[in-house]
C-alpha cells in the first residue's frame, strides 16, 4: 500500500485469496515469475524499513477474501513463497493482520496458535468482514489512507491487479510479438 503506519513503517498488503494457484502449480514459469516478484517486493519493503531507520517495522495486511480450502493442495507454492520471510527478512514484522478471514480459518488460527511463540501471536491478529475499523487503526490517515477494495476512500494506490496466469501469460506474449 502507499500507505505508512502509526509508527512510519511501511503497510504491505498481500491479496492471498486471488492468486491463481491452480494456474501456477501447472506451469512452473509462472511460478518462478511470481516468486522473484515476491523477492522484489520483500526488497522494496526491507529499503523503505531501511530508510526509515532505527527500529522500524512493518504492518502486513493478508486480505483472504476468496481464499478457500483448496489453497491446501497448493501449500508447498504458499511455503516456498513465505519462506523467504525468516531467513532472510527477520524481525521485519511489527504486525500481520489477516481481514476477510473465511470461516474455516479461526479454527485453524486456534489450532495453530498454541505451538507458536507468545510473541509471534501476539503479532497477529484475525478479522473476518468487520476488520475496517480495527485495520484504519493501524495506518496513518486510517480509513482515507486504505484502498476502496478493501472499503477505504483511497483509489490512489500502487497494488497491481490480480490475473488468472493463463491470461498474464497471454499478455507477455503479445507483448514480445511486436
Amino acid at each position: 500500500l502507499d500507505a505508512k503506519s502509526k509508527n512510519g513503517g511501511p503497510v504491505l498488503l498481500e491479496r492471498l485469496g486471488t492468486v491463481d494457484y491452480s494456474g501456477l502449480k501447472h506451469n512452473k514459469e509462472a511460478q518462478d515469475a511470481c516468486f522473484n516478484s515476491y523477492i522484489v517486493y520483500m526488497e522494496e519493503a526491507w529499503r523503505h524499513l531501511q530508510e526509515a531507520g532505527g527500529k522500524t517495522r512493518a504492518t502486513y495486511v493478508i486480505d483472504s477474501h476468496g481464499l478457500s480450502l483448496s489453497v491446501i493442495a497448493h501449500i508447498n507454492f504458499v511455503k516456498r513463497i513465505t519462506g523467504l520471510m525468516v531467513p532472510n527478512y527477520p524481525e521485519v514484522t511489527e504486525k500481520v493482520v489477516i481481514i476477510r478471514a473465511p470461516y474455516f480459518f479461526n479454527a485453524l488460527w486456534k489450532l495453530v496458535q498454541p505451538f507458536l511463540p507468545k510473541r509471534t501471536r501476539n503479532k497477529v491478529s484475525v478479522f473476518g468482514s468487520d476488520y475496517l475499523t480495527q485495520l484504519a487503526k493501524l495506518v496513518e490517515g486510517g480509513v482515507d489512507s486504505l484502498p476502496t477494495f478493501l472499503g477505504g476512500n483511497s483509489d490512489q494506490h500502487s497494488i497491481c491487479p490480480t490475473m488468472k496466469v493463463k491470461a498474464a501469460l497471454s499478455i507477455v506474449e503479445s507483448s514480445t510479438e511486436t
